[in-house]
């Protein structure tokens, strides 16, 4: 005998209702009519009832009249939810749903923005190297591609890329000086910095400028290696081994780490500044 749950029937009267009401509302409100809603619901800047009812569009456009235009706005609030993943496929849905070339164009730089959001800059130059080049994007594309190939650390390729976009001489010679700059930072190695912290507590710090955090790496060695020395005069080389030495590696070992920590930190700031300058010497 076969039993149904009241927590099952619950459900289906659920879906019952939830079916009904939408078919109710598609015979009371045409296609057209329900696109005009969602569009104007997204220029309020409402966009959690505007996916909704650009969701609704593309269930009832069998004829898709309005996908390519519903998964655009689609792909736009899913930026607004900072899901990029669904931003990123349902601008695939929109290229492919949109025949005017411009607007498959500016999908393309889309997705290309949003690779490099993401820093997956080798998927935003695939993306790059399939933009068709028409009028008015050419510069947009190496301007694009010089960012990418710099992040990248691949700076001939930036330099070249770049260089397109220089209008004379003193432009040219800036870019070619930037890519010197940038490919004396890639020189810079952390682990020079940290061997030298390990050699003597605070040289590798001094030597990033990072003068407060040095000093107190030296206070602090200096005053554990004094410790130890007097414990063990006090007491026993055993006593001071088993309760200096655990800290002073700590902190010694932990000195050295932070310093190379600090070597990144200021080599990927230096190529920020760098690259910040670089794009304002070609775009001003």
């Amino acid at each position: 005998m076969l039993v149904i749950s009241t927590e099952s029937i619950m459900k289906w009267i659920k879906l019952f209702i939830a079916v009904t009401s939408v078919f109710i509302h598609a015979s009371g409100q045409n296609l057209e009519q329900t696109f005009t809603l969602a569009q104007n619901q997204f220029e309020k800047g409402e966009f959690y009832q505007s996916e909704k009812t650009y969701k609704r569009v593309l269930f009832f456009d069998s004829s898709n009249i309005f996908r390519g235009r519903a998964t655009e706005k689609l792909a736009h609030i899913s930026i607004v939810k900072n899901d990029l993943q669904e931003a990123l496929n349902y601008f695939d849905q929109a290229y492919f749903s949109i025949s005017n070339q411009q607007i498959r164009t500016d999908i393309q730089f889309e997705r290309i923005q949003l690779f490099i959001e993401t820093q997956e800059f080798q998927k935003a130059l695939a993306e790059l190297y399939q933009v068709d080049i028409i009028e008015g994007n050419a510069e947009r594309i190496a301007l694009y591609e010089g960012y990418c190939q710099y992040l990248l650390k691949d700076f001939e390729a930036a330099r070249s890329a770049f260089l397109i976009l220089a209008q004379d001489s003193l432009v040219a010679n800036n870019i070619n000086q930037k890519i010197k700059r940038a490919l004396q930072i890639e020189k810079m190695n952390p682990k020079t910095y940290q061997i030298l912290s390990y050699i003597v507590p605070g040289l590798g710090q001094i030597l990033l400028g990072e003068t407060k955090n040095s000093i107190n790496s030296i206070l602090l060695n200096t005053g554990l290696t004094l410790l130890f020395i007097e414990t063990a005069r006090k007491l026993s080389l055993f006593d001071a081994t088993l309760s200096v030495i655990p800290w002073f590696y700590r902190y010694y070992a932990g000195g050295a780490k932070l310093t190379k920590d600090l070597a990144i930190e200021k080599k990927q700031r230096r190529h920020e500044e760098n690259l910040s300058q670089l794009i304002a010497s070609v775009t001003d």
